[in-house]
């Protein structure tokens, strides 16, 4: 059918559809087929099919999730859980819904098919009623011509009385006897002719020595003439509706033969495509078997890069370890600032007795200090820049766990869609599976997304401990800054109380004299001093030698501080080039599952166009079996023909024997008649017998032209026949051939994926009959797949 064709057709079932929806009667194809008064059920079935998925809404996808940023990480993994909960009720709920629409559309199917059934049988009953009533023509046609043959056996045995008779009559008697013969040749298939025969036989047998009774059964035989030759024409009309019937049967046997041609042709394209779908199913497998073959290298490569970043795990917990020895290392600096900050008061102390030493011991303790505040300072930036190696290592880890996140996301989503491909060719029964697997497969993630916020909360309470360390920390030393700057001026304030005693001091030795007991004082306390001056110089030393190590300490922590850096740039350079490989993976699994997913589609495609080319191919054996059958008995036909063109051309040689006897017996009537009777009665005699030749002589000829054009027909079925057992030949080895095909696919396929449904036989049969009945459907047939029965279905 050409396009134009099935356009109009699809707008004539959509304008009907929407009047019957606004009239608010209920949409099916028997009811729009009692409404359109012709045309294919099948076409209109599709067409109203076109029209329910044009009616129907375009089912909106969710949207997809867009990238967060990782300043946002915290958020997204707060909100992880919800999302996930409100993804998987979206997903129920899509589901549920596809699924009412799936109900739906198979309620209505079910409708359907209860109508078409129904109106397919009422056909069938139909069907069977002609089948019966030619089943009673043929019957009849049989009852006739046994009819006829017992009328041609009674006027065999006729014409033998007749004979026998004629030998005990005079001349007359036997010329009349010879015209009733003719009469009754003339009158083969009438009934009326065995009483008229039996009357001339009757008079003649009383009548034979009179010449008016030989001239009676003359004009009776006339009259008999007269009603056979119209008995003749009754039967030659006959005739020729029997050759209209047998015209009518050639030109159906013609569409039968044009018919099991284009079903060969069709046969034949279809294996044709059956053979480019095969290879293309093998195609499709070796490329799906590659694909499994790199999804499982990709695995492994997911596995080592898990294992990386467990090891960047170790290394991030090592570099906390060592942040929080550092933090102990700074405490025992702090108490040793503290310890320095009280010798530094004990020498302040000291330094009020004796000047010019406390002086120079000041000036010592200024170094000290300042050596103190330079250690101080680079503890700070110790500090910070720990603090900010902290900060680095918490972002290093919170992407890398993003960046693990992701890769467990693909993970999911590579599996599911794995999953989903295993799948998508399940029936309805394993949906609820599917959904069980699904809501496991929440369960799981919500845990791991648990477990996940579980490390993140932990991650960042250690981490808050460790700001809320560094910062005490930094309050100890802003403390001990402070402190520091009290004992500068402190130690200032002594300086200037220092410098007015020396000036007092060398008032005092001007004053000798005055000064002497004062001298003596001073000198013990000198002495005392001098010790306690000793005693400091020591302590002094050893704070010296304190702030030393601390240094030495400061720098190995800087020496150690730069090599944790080095490994910081190291494992943010591994990061970032993971992370382009996790990357660039991520596209190549992405574009693998889309090849993965056309591969799907394409396998899909063969085998429902393979499934096709079967139920085509079994349709095309059917029909090839029933056209057998029908080419069988069409030959039983056939040969009957023949016999019974056989039987013509002998009664057709025995006409002809007759009509020269009647002729030879005709010319001696007419001597005889010519002696004893007029001019005039010899003349119309030779008339009638010149019609009633001529008559014969048509009858004849058109029936051999009948048989011959018989015995044509039963050349050309044997032909037909001959050719059809050659295509069945061919076709059946074809079939042969393509099964054992289609096994070596169904071993390759169970090879392959063991758990696939088309490899149980079950289902394949289910498959195979539920596209042939499709397929036969669409081409005038019924098929039932538990029986195996095929019908022709008459519109």
């Amino acid at each position: 059918m050409s396009t134009d064709a099935d356009t109009i057709t699809d707008e004539r079932v959509a304008a009907i559809a929407d009047r019957m929806v606004e009239e608010g009667r209920r949409v099916s194809p028997v009811t729009i087929w009692s409404e359109v008064r012709g045309g294919s059920l099948v076409a209109i079935v599709a067409a109203l099919q076109r029209w329910r998925e044009a009616r129907q809404p375009a089912t909106q996808k969710p949207p997809a999730e867009a990238g967060l940023p990782e300043s946002l990480v915290e958020t997204m993994m707060s909100a992880a859980g919800r999302i996930w909960t409100a993804s998987h009720e979206e997903a129920e709920k899509v589901f549920s819904q596809r699924l009412a629409e799936m109900n739906e559309h198979v309620a209505a199917a079910q409708v359907e098919r209860d109508e078409a059934l129904a109106e397919f049988q009422k056909v069938l009953e139909e069907v069977e009623a002609a089948r019966k009533a030619r089943e009673e023509l043929a019957a009849t046609v049989s009852s006739r011509n046994e009819e006829i043959t017992r009328i041609t056996q009674e006027r065999d045995e006729a014409r033998q009385e007749i004979a026998k008779l004629g030998d005990a009559c005079q001349a007359k008697t036997e010329e009349a006897t010879r015209w009733s013969q003719e009469a009754g040749a003339a009158s083969s298939r009438a009934e009326a002719a065995e009483t008229r025969i039996e009357e001339l036989v009757q008079r003649a047998s009383e009548e034979a020595v009179v010449l008016e009774a030989t001239k009676t059964s003359l004009e009776e035989a006339h009259k008999a003439h007269e009603a056979l030759t119209e008995v003749v024409s009754s039967k030659s009309e006959e005739i020729v509706r029997i050759t209209q019937e047998r015209d009518e049967a050639r030109q159906e046997i013609a569409k039968l033969g044009d018919a099991y041609q284009a079903k060969t042709e069709e046969a034949t394209r279809w294996s044709q495509e059956a053979g480019a779908a095969t290879a293309r199913a093998v195609a499709a497998e070796t490329r799906i078997e590659e694909l499994v073959q790199r999804a499982s290298e990709e695995a492994a490569k997911l596995e080592t890069t898990r294992a990386a970043l467990e090891e960047a795990h170790q290394a991030h917990e090592q570099l906390t370890a060592v942040v929080s020895s550092k933090g102990d290392e700074i405490a025992q600096i702090n108490q040793q600032l503290d310890a320095a900050r009280q010798e530094i008061a004990t020498l302040s102390d000291a330094c009020e007795a004796k000047t010019e030493e406390a002086t120079r011991w000041s000036q010592e303790a200024g170094a000290a200090s300042a050596r103190a505040v330079a250690a101080e300072t680079r503890i700070e930036a110790l500090v910070q820049r720990a603090s900010e190696e902290a900060a680095k290592l918490d972002a290093t880890t919170a992407s890398l766990e993003a960046a693990l996140k992701e890769r467990e996301a693909l993970a999911a989503v590579v599996s599911t869609r794995s999953d989903e491909i295993a799948q998508v060719t399940g029936q309805l029964d394993h949906a609820q599976q599917e959904i069980a697997k699904l809501n496991d497969a929440c369960e799981a993630k919500s845990q791991e997304a648990s477990a996940a916020s579980s490390r993140a909360e932990a991650a960042e309470t250690r981490i808050e401990a460790l700001v809320q360390c560094a910062s005490e920390e930094a309050t100890a030393l802003e403390a001990a800054r402070t402190s520091l700057e009290e004992a500068h001026k402190a130690h200032d304030a002594l300086t200037t109380v220092v410098s007015s005693k020396s000036d007092e001091i060398s008032k005092m030795t001007r004053q000798l004299d005055e000064a002497r007991q004062e001298i003596a004082r001073l000198s013990d306390a000198c002495q005392a001093k001098s010790q306690e001056v000793t005693r400091w110089s020591q302590e002094a030393s050893a704070a010296s030698s304190r702030a030393e190590a601390a240094k030495a300490e400061v720098d190995e922590n800087v020496a150690r501080l730069a090599t944790m850096e080095a490994q910081r740039d190291q494992a943010r350079t591994a990061f970032v080039a993971e992370r382009k490989a996790g990357a660039a993976r991520k596209e190549e699994a992405l574009a693998q599952f889309a090849e993965l997913q056309r591969v799907t589609r394409e396998l899909s495609e063969a085998r429902e166009r393979e499934s096709a080319m079967t139920a085509a191919k079994t349709a095309a054996s059917a029909e090839l079996a029933r056209v057998s059958q029908e080419a069988s008995a069409a030959k039983d036909r056939a040969d009957a023909a023949e016999k019974h063109v056989v039987q013509l051309e002998q009664r057709l040689a025995a006409h002809e024997a007759a009509d020269s006897i009647e002729s030879q017996r005709a010319r001696q009537l007419a001597m005889h008649a010519g002696e004893s009777a007029g001019t005039e009665d010899v003349d119309a005699l030779q008339r009638q017998m010149s019609a009633q030749a001529q008559v014969h002589e048509k009858a004849f000829n058109e029936l051999r032209a009948n048989a011959e054009q018989w015995v044509a027909h039963a050349k050309e079925l044997k032909q037909r026949l001959s050719q059809a057992g050659e295509k069945i030949l061919f076709i059946d080895a074809r079939s042969t051939g393509e099964v054992a095909l289609l096994r070596r696919l169904s071993s390759e396929l169970e090879r392959v994926k063991p758990d696939h449904e088309l490899v149980s036989r079950e289902t394949q049969q289910k498959l195979i009959g539920a596209t042939m009945v499709q397929q036969l459907a669409q081409q005038g047939y019924r098929y039932n797949p538990a029986t195996a029965v095929m019908s022709k279905v008459d519109s």
